[in-house]
């Protein structure tokens, strides 16, 4: 059992409206975990540290013992699922932004005239070394 520290797990801190925010997890052929979400402040990953002053999109690998192997900070907003390509070569990574994911601009789906404010929605491939 892994638990998430509060800046990881808080949901009720940050979430856009009309979205339930959640993380996603997926697991590989020698039983290491990748899992996605969204943080904010300082968190220990037990292996990796990760800091921001306002929510980020992250991805974690951790071993089959549960240690941390590396995380990642992509940018505003939350990764929802996280998938191995079949080959497992690729890591896929995808959710909601409100700014820029990987350096790359995320467009909102907002529909002021409506009173709709939605975030857009993002895909990110990650290529994956031995």
């Amino acid at each position: 059992i892994r638990y998430f520290p509060p800046a990881v797990a808080d949901y009720n801190n940050y979430a856009p409206l009309n979205r339930t925010p959640r993380m996603g997890l997926t697991t590989d052929s020698k039983d290491c975990a990748y899992i996605t979400g969204h943080f904010h402040g300082t968190v220990d990953l037990q292996g990796a540290s990760l800091s921001s002053p306002s929510p980020q999109v992250f991805v974690a690998k951790y071993s089959p013992s549960g240690a941390c192997l590396g995380a990642l900070a992509m940018g505003s907003g939350c990764g929802v699922t996280v998938r191995l390509s079949p080959d497992e070569t690729a890591l896929y990574v995808n959710g909601w932004a409100e700014g820029r994911i990987m350096g790359t601009v995320i467009p909102s789906q907002d529909d002021p005239r409506n009173g709709i404010l939605r975030p857009g929605a993002f895909l990110v491939k990650l290529k994956l070394t031995k």
